[in-house]
């Protein structure tokens, strides 16, 4: 196969002057990348008038994402992330993620996930327990709520309710769009002084204070366990350091921005699906109630639920929190027949990938039996990343899966979630794609019987 230069590749569409394809990203990402998984295998972009390549096609992508010696952390958006997330295991470049990644490890052993998993139950029975007959739910912000209270309380149990309550405010405030809306605007526009750049700004300079005092509470009490506790063990390797007050500030941004609203967003996804499928609930209830008997999943019944992961697998392919990913050519390199140099920036989103029927047949249509065959979300294959693949995959997969599957077995073994007559739930993609509008009527089962 003849290699050509860059210059060659054919643009994405709905490229406009002046604003490339930063105005489409804006108003209808998702509309945009559906139209971009009929075309070339690499297509090219301008956004903030800056050139970088979507890949398209599922086995480029996946090299992209499994090359680490080729292509690192990088483009506009990682570098906005890093401004926010600081330089943890989520946005540092290759040179450093191998000795972040074994340092973190320990907080992620299946030890560690089914320690976590008693908080997992008490905070889920504590929400199913709050909810009345007929209650009218604004799902999102509820679930938002506790993922962020199991995260905070694994990260530190010895946290008191209002330093728990406290976190989550500041966190709610760090993550309302702003990264995203900052990411993708052009550099002239996110140096005006809108108020939405002063509210970003205050954001992340709390959430980075609330973090120190998190690290801090940490390092005083080094024996109260939890998640944040096991990064100040020392490991395997007795000679690599540990990590710096700076970096463990880095590594609770990454669990609190990224480990509680993906989360949430799967499982009000999750929820909406089951809601407007009732033969999908019956098949549901049907599982909880045999395997369980009325009582809430621990970690280990997690693999003892086939439906509910293959449910969730589906979730995450229609559904897939994280929709768009960036990498950095390191060297001159080849992709797809053509040539490009050090430097170029490359976007794989998941999103397009879970949604191209060259890959997923019939990908509009929601089918958990896809995932029958003990095939598991966990496991990535081409075309299927919402965990990324290769040496960066989510550290934390297990953890989230554990923690969704064990929330659903608490709500939906007590409650039946309806929709509203009427309600227009329709996907807003921030820094995660999450439901906008979605507002479910909890009936207890119990008072059916």
């Amino acid at each position: 196969m003849s290699i050509s230069e860059q210059g060659t590749v054919p643009r994405a569409p709905r490229s406009i002057p002046v604003l490339g394809h930063t105005g489409a990203l804006w108003r209808d990402p998702l509309g945009w990348l559906k139209a971009c998984s009929g075309g070339p295998g690499i297509q090219e972009l301008k956004l903030r008038g800056r050139r970088g390549y979507l890949v398209a096609d599922a086995k480029l992508a996946h090299s992209v994402l499994t090359n680490v010696s080729d292509f690192d952390k990088g483009g506009q958006i990682a570098d906005q992330a890093r401004a926010v997330l600081g330089n943890g295991l989520l946005t540092c470049p290759a040179a450093e993620h191998r000795r972040q990644r074994r340092l973190m490890q320990p907080a992620f052993t299946r030890e560690r996930v089914g320690e976590a998993g008693v908080v997992m139950v008490e905070e889920a029975e504590r929400l199913a327990a709050s909810w009345r007959d007929g209650e009218r739910l604004d799902l999102v912000p509820v679930l938002n709520r506790l993922t962020q209270r199991v995260t905070i309380r694994s990260l530190l149990p010895s946290f008191d309710l209002s330093s728990i309550d406290e976190m989550v405010s500041v966190f709610d405030r760090l993550l309302d769009g702003e990264v995203f809306r900052h990411a993708v605007l052009p550099e002239w526009a996110r140096n005006l002084p809108l108020p939405s750049a002063r509210r970003f700004t205050a954001a992340v300079a709390e959430a980075d204070a609330t973090c120190a005092r998190a690290v801090e509470s940490a390092r005083a009490d080094p024996a109260a366990g939890g998640l944040l506790s096991a990064l100040l063990e020392k490991g395997a390797g007795e000679e690599e350091a540990l990590f710096s007050d700076e970096e463990l500030k880095a590594q609770v941004v990454t669990f609190l921005a990224a480990g509680t609203e993906t989360t949430a967003s799967v499982l009000s996804w999750f929820f909406h699906r089951v809601a407007e499928d009732p033969a999908l609930g019956e098949r549901l209830h049907q599982e909880l109630d045999t395997v369980l008997e009325g009582r809430t999943a621990t970690a280990e019944d997690v693999p003892q639920l086939p439906f509910t992961n293959a449910l969730f697998a589906e979730t995450l392919r229609v559904h897939s929190p994280t929709w768009i990913i960036a990498r950095c050519a390191t060297r001159e390199v080849e992709l797809g027949g053509h040539r490009f140099p050090e430097g170029t920036e490359f976007y794989v989103s998941p999103y397009q990938l879970h949604h191209n029927p060259a890959v997923h047949p019939d990908p509009e249509r929601f089918d958990p039996d896809r995932w029958t065959g003990g095939r598991s979300a966990l496991v990535p294959s081409v075309g299927y990343v919402p965990f990324g693949a290769g040496a960066r995959i989510c550290i934390g997969a297990r953890f989230a899966l554990h923690e969704a599957v064990i929330a659903v077995s608490a709500l939906a073994g007590r409650w039946d979630l309806r929709p509203e007559p009427g309600a227009r739930v329709r996907p807003r993609p921030r820094i995660v794609m999450a439901p906008h509008g979605l507002v479910l009527r909890a009936h207890d089962r119990r008072a059916a019987v």
